[in-house]
């Protein structure tokens, strides 16, 4: 080859990398969001607000603990969902919320996304038990801000949490949210 194709090639590898790692990310879209849960346990209320506007998009929850609940397990889950409708769950993570609590920095995964979460609120559990009239929120918090890896490709999802309590794995509240992964600009955000 000669030189001036080797420098074409050069070129557009550079071009490729400094595209996908600095102008362009991937931000999540939601379409829908599901929120489930138990009254005997949890009073709740969750909002997507401006759901057409992928930039101003938001959402909020409010919580409130009506009895005292001992332990609590999140489940969360990450499906992609095919142009057919066929959903294949990609990742799947269960978090003891109660021993994150005791040892934080025993998780950093876990740390990072619930620190992200007390930016925006008051979202997590600080002690166990948790006591009755407990409140948790979180208000704006704004899906396009959720730092997405750019190698992930763009997609259908739904990302699901489940929190659960008991022996049996009760669970006491599900919230699904339905979307997209989509590339944009980071001069559009």
């Amino acid at each position: 080859m000669n030189e001036q194709c080797w420098v074409r090639i050069l070129t557009m590898v550079l071009l490729n990398i400094s595209l996908s790692n600095g102008f362009v990310t991937v931000v999540p879209i939601i379409n829908r969001m599901d929120c489930k849960f138990n009254a005997r346990v949890i009073n709740m209320t969750c909002t997507l607000n401006q759901p057409n506007s992928f930039i101003n998009q938001t959402v909020t929850m409010e919580m409130e603990i009506m009895r005292e609940v001992k332990d609590v397990k999140l489940a969360a889950a990450y499906y992609v969902v095919s142009e057919s409708g066929d959903s294949s769950r990609l990742v799947q993570r269960t978090v003891d919320l109660c021993s994150y609590v005791r040892h934080p920095n025993r998780d950093r995964l876990v740390k990072v996304i619930f620190d992200r979460l007390k930016e925006k609120g008051n979202y997590f559990v600080t002690k166990c038990p948790i006591p009755r009239n407990e409140k948790f929120y979180i208000r704006n918090l704004r899906p396009t801000s959720v730092q997405i890896p750019g190698f992930i490709p763009e997609s259908s999802f739904i990302f699901e949490n489940i929190y659960q309590i008991g022996a049996l794995f009760e669970p006491i509240v599900e919230v699904r949210y339905y979307g997209k992964l989509v590339r944009v600009l980071n001069k559009d955000l």
